[in-house]
């Protein structure tokens, strides 16, 4: 039981700081541009969501991809290996968090460009997204680096 309840512990901590450090940033971010009196450019704004929602596209579909093949290929033994490990739970977990949160950046922002508008309050929303999708990203790379350095050892 104990096992269990660390796992779902390190699963609430994947969830929350990122969401957490994301929000905190953003709003650090915005104050620090309203004491230089920023001004937002809504054209700009636009053509970076544009591009935005295209790497995020681009990104859900590596994601899936990668989680695919997690499920998919369960007959090797290296595998197995990550499979019967305890920490296979929580990559699948982190994948999964990141391809919701890339479609749920990518569902936000398609509204706001068949708008064509852009304030501060989208623009907050931006940053968080942006900073969230980066983190949970590096996240699924570190995942990624991890189970390559381990098959690598195991292979030498």
């Amino acid at each position: 039981m104990n096992a269990k309840i660390k796992h779902i512990r390190a699963l609430l901590l994947i969830s929350t700081i990122p969401l957490i450090l994301s929000i905190i940033t953003s709003w650090i971010i915005l104050f620090c541009l309203g004491k230089i009196e920023y001004k937002i450019n809504d054209t700009v704004m636009i053509d970076i969501v544009k591009m935005m929602l295209g790497i995020w596209g681009t990104l859900l579909g590596f994601i899936i991809t990668a989680v695919s093949i997690l499920i998919g290929f369960n007959g090797s033994e290296r595998t197995k290996e990550i499979i019967e490990s305890r920490h296979y739970k929580t990559i699948l977990y982190t994948y999964m968090i990141t391809c919701f949160v890339l479609l749920l950046s990518i569902a936000t922002f398609v509204p706001v460009v068949i708008i064509n508008s852009f304030n501060y309050m989208w623009f907050l929303i931006f940053l968080t997204s942006l900073l969230i999708s980066l983190i949970y990203v590096f996240l699924c790379l570190l995942y990624l680096t991890l189970i390559i350095t381990t098959a690598l050892k195991k292979k030498l």
